[in-house]
């Protein structure tokens, strides 16, 4: 493989695999060296131009500026585009009620911050529901092959980090047998090693399923794509106060709560519409239902 990459002159580490476990195939290296070829040779040319004339559109009304594309966003492009070429993607979205959550984060998390140097946001608790959650439903962590749907064994899942040139998805191993302080603590050292661009390549191979928390930038749903091979990708909107009706036994009344939505992308040939809304209605219960201490949540740094 090394001595393909060699020959086309592909950077390995680039290219995003589509094998057992994301290893890089010989169909990947080959897909990432044809697509890139022309494309950057354009780029170059571009700039040349760019740089004595400008582009005017075909309606002579309005000038263009052409952004030459870097290795990573050719890479994303590819990866996006494949993608959506090859597996039929759903989106089902779901709205979880996070007050219970939020109260504790209020309470927790000035001491947090202090103790461990970054902020206790909601993303750790969503993970370690999504990780514990996942082996109930092996579809969802599982990859798509001719010869029928490969169950992953384990559950490592990609944790997507914007950057201020595109984006990549570390991968957060076996997060089920780490409580929420210690998930919080590891996402915060890979994104900020992502913005370093310190990562290994190793980092980000291995994942059996992506959160992506596009909620960050007060989106309140997204559709994701999906980070191939996998078959699921879950994104969360920006959680906030809305007023709801509570349904109090045979009473409704009006009260504030904590709420956001949970959008489930899913690869339609390997998880039906029926097993992703029971997955989104399980999780949603489990995040409603938070109780400090207890069961899945049990933290030594976070007690009651």
């Amino acid at each position: 493989m090394r001595r393909l990459a060699d020959e086309l002159k592909v950077n390995l580490a680039e290219v995003p695999g589509t094998g057992e476990d994301g290893r890089v195939t010989k169909r990947d290296v080959e897909a990432f060296a044809r697509t890139r070829s022309r494309p950057l040779a354009f780029a170059e040319r571009g700039a040349e131009e760019r740089a004595s004339t400008p582009h005017v559109s075909a309606g002579g009304d309005e000038e263009e500026e052409l952004l030459p594309l870097t290795k990573m966003r050719r890479s994303i492009a590819d990866h996006m585009a494949r993608s959506l070429r090859e597996a039929p993607t759903v989106t089902s979205v779901a709205e979880g009620d996070f007050t219970a959550i939020a109260r504790f984060r209020d309470l927790r998390k000035a001491a947090f911050r202090e103790a461990k140097g970054t902020a206790l946001t909601f993303l750790p608790f969503l993970v370690k529901a999504t990780a514990h959650l996942l082996p109930e439903f092996p579809t969802l962590n599982a990859r798509w092959s001719e010869e029928g749907i490969r169950v992953r064994k384990r559950v490592h899942l990609g944790i997507a980090v914007a950057l201020a040139d595109g984006l990549v998805v570390p991968v957060l191993r076996s997060p089920a047998s780490l409580s929420v302080s210690e998930i919080a603590v590891r996402i915060a050292d890979i994104a900020r090693r992502a913005q370093e661009a310190r990562l290994l390549p190793e980092e980000l191979r291995g994942g059996t399923f992506t959160v992506n928390n596009f909620g960050a930038d007060g989106n309140l749903i997204g559709t994701p794509v999906l980070n191939q091979p996998e078959v699921g990708i879950l994104g969360v909107g920006t959680i906030g106060k809305r007023v709801v009706v509570v349904s109090q036994g045979a009473e409704d009344t009006l009260a504030i709560r904590w709420m956001g939505y949970l959008c489930l992308a899913y690869d339609h040939r390997a998880v039906d519409g029926a097993v992703a809304g029971r997955f989104l209605q399980r999780l949603r219960r489990s995040l409603e239902s938070f109780t400090p201490g207890e069961g899945i949540w049990a933290d030594p740094f976070l007690p009651e």
